[in-house]
Protein backbone atom coordinates (compact mmCIF):
# COMPACT_ATOMS: atom_id res chain seq x y z
CA UNK A 1 0.00 0.00 0.00
CA UNK A 2 0.92 3.49 -0.65
CA UNK A 3 0.16 6.58 1.18
CA UNK A 4 0.99 9.87 1.89
CA UNK A 5 4.82 10.02 3.60
CA UNK A 6 6.10 6.81 1.15
CA UNK A 7 8.40 7.39 -1.12
CA UNK A 8 10.71 4.91 -3.93
CA UNK A 9 9.86 3.61 -7.41
CA UNK A 10 6.46 2.19 -6.76
CA UNK A 11 5.40 5.74 -5.61
CA UNK A 12 7.00 6.99 -8.91
CA UNK A 13 5.37 4.79 -11.29
CA UNK A 14 1.83 5.83 -9.29
CA UNK A 15 3.01 9.62 -10.40
CA UNK A 16 3.31 8.46 -14.09
CA UNK A 17 0.24 6.97 -13.87
CA UNK A 18 -1.98 9.59 -12.63
CA UNK A 19 -0.11 11.97 -15.08
CA UNK A 20 -0.56 9.83 -17.91
CA UNK A 21 -4.83 9.50 -17.31
CA UNK A 22 -5.03 13.35 -16.55
CA UNK A 23 -4.56 14.20 -12.78
CA UNK A 24 -1.78 16.43 -11.37
CA UNK A 25 0.63 14.68 -8.96
CA UNK A 26 3.29 17.44 -9.13
CA UNK A 27 6.77 16.43 -9.92
CA UNK A 28 7.03 12.90 -10.66
CA UNK A 29 9.97 12.53 -8.02
CA UNK A 30 8.91 9.06 -5.98
CA UNK A 31 7.62 11.13 -3.05
CA UNK A 32 4.00 10.57 -1.63
CA UNK A 33 3.52 14.05 -1.05
CA UNK A 34 0.55 16.65 -0.32
CA UNK A 35 0.30 16.96 -4.47
CA UNK A 36 0.11 12.99 -4.72
CA UNK A 37 -2.32 12.62 -2.41
CA UNK A 38 -4.30 15.18 -3.70
CA UNK A 39 -4.40 13.36 -7.06
CA UNK A 40 -5.28 10.40 -5.36
CA UNK A 41 -7.87 11.27 -3.43
CA UNK A 42 -9.67 13.34 -7.25
CA UNK A 43 -8.49 9.93 -8.99
CA UNK A 44 -10.20 7.53 -6.40
CA UNK A 45 -13.43 10.24 -6.50
CA UNK A 46 -13.70 9.77 -10.07
CA UNK A 47 -13.56 6.11 -9.97
CA UNK A 48 -15.98 6.17 -7.70
CA UNK A 49 -13.95 4.44 -4.89
CA UNK A 50 -13.49 5.14 -1.30
CA UNK A 51 -11.85 8.42 -1.03
CA UNK A 52 -9.03 8.24 1.56
CA UNK A 53 -5.59 8.36 -0.07
CA UNK A 54 -4.85 5.28 0.34
CA UNK A 55 -3.32 3.10 -2.85
CA UNK A 56 -4.09 -0.51 -2.03
CA UNK A 57 -5.79 -3.09 -4.03
CA UNK A 58 -8.75 -1.50 -5.35
CA UNK A 59 -7.29 1.73 -6.26
CA UNK A 60 -4.20 -0.08 -7.86
CA UNK A 61 -7.03 -1.99 -9.86
CA UNK A 62 -8.63 0.72 -11.16
CA UNK A 63 -5.54 2.80 -12.04
CA UNK A 64 -4.65 0.13 -14.10
CA UNK A 65 -8.05 -0.18 -16.08
CA UNK A 66 -7.56 3.42 -16.58
CA UNK A 67 -4.41 2.87 -18.11
CA UNK A 68 -4.93 0.34 -19.81
CA UNK A 69 -8.07 2.23 -21.35
CA UNK A 70 -6.38 5.17 -22.13
CA UNK A 71 -3.70 3.32 -24.10
CA UNK A 72 -6.65 1.29 -26.14
CA UNK A 73 -7.84 4.92 -26.62
CA UNK A 74 -4.47 6.16 -27.80
CA UNK A 75 -3.46 3.20 -30.14
CA UNK A 76 -6.78 4.36 -31.82
CA UNK A 77 -6.01 7.52 -32.05
CA UNK A 78 -2.19 6.53 -33.64
CA UNK A 79 -3.37 3.98 -36.30
CA UNK A 80 -6.32 6.58 -37.39
CA UNK A 81 -3.87 9.16 -37.54
CA UNK A 82 -0.80 7.22 -39.21
CA UNK A 83 -3.36 6.36 -42.05
CA UNK A 84 -4.39 9.43 -42.30
CA UNK A 85 -0.86 10.94 -42.76
CA UNK A 86 -0.72 12.88 -39.26
CA UNK A 87 0.83 11.12 -36.93
CA UNK A 88 3.20 12.94 -34.92
CA UNK A 89 6.13 10.46 -33.55
CA UNK A 90 6.10 11.03 -29.24
CA UNK A 91 9.53 12.37 -29.23
CA UNK A 92 7.79 15.26 -31.29
CA UNK A 93 5.57 16.54 -28.26
CA UNK A 94 7.22 15.38 -25.44
CA UNK A 95 8.14 18.54 -23.17
CA UNK A 96 11.64 18.89 -22.09
CA UNK A 97 10.75 17.79 -18.68
CA UNK A 98 10.26 14.28 -19.96
CA UNK A 99 13.31 14.74 -22.32
CA UNK A 100 15.45 15.07 -19.43
CA UNK A 101 14.12 12.29 -17.58
CA UNK A 102 15.32 9.89 -20.55
CA UNK A 103 18.46 11.32 -20.08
Amino acid sequence: MLRNGSSGQEVEKLQRGLKYIGFKPGPIDGIFGPKTDAAVRAFQEHAKLAVDGIVGPKTLGALQKALDDMARKTQKQVTSASSSGSYMPPEQYMSKDDDDKRK
